[in-house]
Order: C-alpha cells, then structure tokens, then sequence
C-alpha cells in the first residue's frame, strides 16, 4: 500500500505541476499582456504629462503676458483719468468764458442798439436853413428797446456854408455821444 499511495502521491503530483505550470504560463502570459497594456498607458500618460507641461507653460507665458497688459493697461487708464480731469477743467472754464461771452455779446447788442437809437435822434435834428441864422433843435430816437436824446445847434453864414454840432444820449448803457459837421452847397 505504500508503494500504491507513493505512485498514486507522485501521480497527484505530477498533475498538480502541469497545473501550476499551466496556471504560471497564464500568469506569464497575463503579466506580460498587462506589462504591455501598462507600456502603452505609461506611453500615453507621458504624452498627455508632456501637452500638460506644454499647456502650463503656455499659461504662464499668457499670464506674464496679461499682467503686462494690465500694467500698461492701469498706466493708461491714469493718464486717461487724469486727461479726464483736466478735459473738466477745461470744460468748466470753457463754460465760464462762454457764460462771459454770452453777457459781452449781449452787452455789445444792448450798445448797438443804443448807438443805433442816437443815430436816429440826431438825425431828426433840424439845419437852420436861412442865412444868418442860429438854430438849437433836440431829438429823439428808438432802435431795438433802446431810446435816444439829441440836442443840436446850427448856424448858416451864407447861401454855401453850414455849421452843426450835437449831442445825444442813450439811456439803456447811458453813453453819450457828440458831434459836429460843416456842410457846403455848390
């Protein structure tokens, strides 16, 4: 019996080695499969590490980039506020001498019309017309709101010559102008 179970031992044995031989040649077989899957994966995981340091290197540059964008950016953005500023100042100014302008322009207008309303008063003062004689005469005068008194005085010494003086005043600016002519008649 010994000699039985020996065989029957070594038998089981001899089975259980092809087995295992045939288990370790699936392992072998598995492991070289997955040493070969982890290659590729390995190979693919170094590519997409490589584009990534490429990316990363790519944003790095962009932000340097940006950030010198925002510094030139931030110094226009001061000199634009402070051109913004002075634009205000000058506005502002601007607008005053406007302001003076309009008033100037207005005062102007109110003494042209004066002046225009004693041209129209001294024009209504009247030549003596006989010779020898001395005439004072007075006028009055309206041109645009604005009003005009004249006084006047003449003197004819002969048939040719004439003489003539005046003055007139406007009483919006309340400016005064005089006058004086000397006529001869062929």
């Amino acid at each position: 019996m010994a000699a039985a179970n020996a065989q029957s031992s070594s038998s089981k044995n001899s089975s259980d080695i092809a087995i295992n031989a045939k288990s370790t040649a699936q392992n072998e077989s598995k492991t070289k499969a997955n040493a070969e899957s982890n290659q590729i994966t390995r190979n693919e995981a170094a590519q997409v590490i490589t584009a990534n340091a490429h990316a990363i290197q790519s944003n790095y540059d962009d932000i340097y980039e940006v950030r010198g964008q925002a510094r030139s950016n931030t110094t226009q953005i001061a000199n634009n506020a402070q051109d913004i500023h002075q634009n205000r100042v000058d506005i502002n100014k601007n607008t005053a001498d406007i302001k003076d302008l309009r008033s100037d322009l207005e005062d102007q207008a109110k003494q042209t019309a004066g002046i225009g309303a004693m041209a129209m008063a001294t024009s209504n003062l009247v030549m003596p017309y006989s010779v020898g004689k001395f005439s004072v005469t007075a006028g009055v005068g309206n041109y645009d709101s604005e009003s005009a008194i004249a006084v006047g005085s003449g003197y004819r010494f002969d048939d040719h010559l004439a003489v003539r003086a005046n003055a007139a005043y406007e009483t919006g600016s309340e400016n005064v102008g005089v006058g004086a002519g000397v006529g001869y008649e062929f």
